[in-house]
C-alpha cells in the first residue's frame, strides 16, 4: 500500500489540447499532455528552465483559448515514448481568469466522471 498522499489542490486528468507559448522571442506550438486548473504537463521543442516564466494560450475545444502566465516548476528531461514531442515541463499557472479557471476544472471533471 502507498503512502504517497496527493498535494495537488486541484484534480488532474490527462487531456491532450494544443497550445502556444509566447515569450519575448515570438510563438512556438505546444501540447499540453495533462492538466488542472492550477497547472499542466506541457510538451515543447524548446522547454523553459525551472522558474522561468511565459505566456501560455491552451486551445480547448469549443472555447476561445484558455489564456494565463505560467512559470516552469520542474523539467522531465529524458523521455521514453517515440513519435511525441520531445521532454516536456510542470507549469503552475500565476494569472488566470475565474472563468478560465472554471473552464478548465469543469473539463477536467467531465473527463475523470
Amino acid at each position: 500500500m502507498s503512502s504517497h498522499k496527493e498535494k495537488r489542490r486541484y484534480p488532474r486528468a490527462p487531456l491532450y489540447w494544443s497550445a502556444l507559448i509566447r515569450d519575448t522571442n515570438g510563438a512556438r506550438v505546444a501540447e499540453i499532455e495533462n492538466l488542472s486548473a492550477s497547472g499542466a504537463f506541457v510538451r515543447s521543442h524548446k522547454p523553459y528552465r525551472p522558474k522561468e516564466r511565459f505566456k501560455l494560450h491552451i486551445m480547448s475545444f469549443g472555447q476561445s483559448p484558455v489564456s494565463t502566465s505560467a512559470e516552469v516548476t520542474w523539467l522531465q528531461v529524458s523521455c521514453s515514448q517515440k513519435g511525441t514531442l520531445p521532454c516536456g515541463m510542470g507549469v503552475r499557472f500565476l494569472r488566470i481568469s475565474k472563468k478560465d479557471r472554471s473552464h478548465i476544472s469543469q473539463a477536467v471533471i467531465e473527463h475523470n466522471t
